[in-house]
């Protein structure tokens, strides 16, 4: 369903990750951001698999925003 789709999730704690987990599985072309920019987040990104994919870490992602096709609010 999102096989080469550009999806942006924004907040990567726990339910942002499991979001990038099963889009990544779909083939997704992912975005990840989060305000933060810290060893927590960081070892939230642990373990998958982020050749393909943007991660914006304490950065405002606002300019990704006209490239994509799905948003992702992570609460």
């Amino acid at each position: 369903m999102y096989k080469d789709k550009k999806v942006m999730i924004l907040g990567l704690a726990r339910s942002g990750i499991a979001s990038a987990k099963l889009l990544l599985r779909d083939n997704a072309k992912l975005i990840l951001c989060d305000s933060k920019d810290n060893d927590t987040i960081r070892q939230n990104l642990q373990g998958l698999d982020l050749k393909d994919a943007t991660v914006l870490l304490g950065v405002d992602p606002v300019n990704y925003l006209k490239d994509i096709d799905t948003l992702v609010i992570s609460p």
